[in-house]
């Protein structure tokens, strides 16, 4: 109802609504409403032309990686991951083709980062691991940790280290 208020300045008419054209046409043409008047619009597109802009600078890409709790599977709980009898120590975990792929060496320390938090832990082989996947020991984590949040699957970053 206040179709006739609205800025005739900005292309529109000041036609009262009930006035307005609303049917269709048998050879299906829309006769609804009325077309803008365009050259408010082509005053702005010529007032942004003749804006000058600094070309906006690449990111450098943050490439995230998936991460998945889990104890080595010699390892139930935080205190079997302080015994000295167990062979597997608690850290993050990568195949052998991913540990090639990020040109690291096991026995490395490792920091991944998630929500400004970050967590670091030794790098170990698992030979049976084919995916590129980090895999973390619970033990690495504090108790109000941002990482595994929602599940045994998260993505991280990876820090790079000097």
């Amino acid at each position: 109802e206040c179709t006739h208020k609205l800025p005739t300045e900005a292309g529109f008419k000041a036609i009262e609504f009930d006035y307005l054209t609303n049917y269709f046409t048998n050879d299906r043409v829309n006769h609804r409403g009325y077309l803008l008047g365009t050259s408010h619009f082509e005053k702005s597109a010529k007032e942004c032309e003749t804006i000058e802009c600094e070309p906006i600078k690449p990111l450098k890409e943050k490439i995230a990686f998936n991460a998945y709790l889990k104890y080595p599977e010699t390892q139930f709980n935080n205190a079997t991951h302080k015994s000295e009898n167990l062979q597997l120590k608690a850290g993050v975990y990568v195949s052998k083709a991913f540990l090639k792929k990020l040109n690291k060496e096991v026995g490395q320390n490792i920091t991944l980062s998630k929500e400004e938090e970050e967590l670091t832990g030794v790098l170990y082989l698992d030979e049976s691991l084919d995916q590129e996947v980090f895999v973390i020991s619970p033990s690495l984590l504090t108790n109000h940790s941002n990482f595994f949040r929602e599940g045994v699957f998260d993505s991280v970053d990876l820090k790079e280290q000097a």
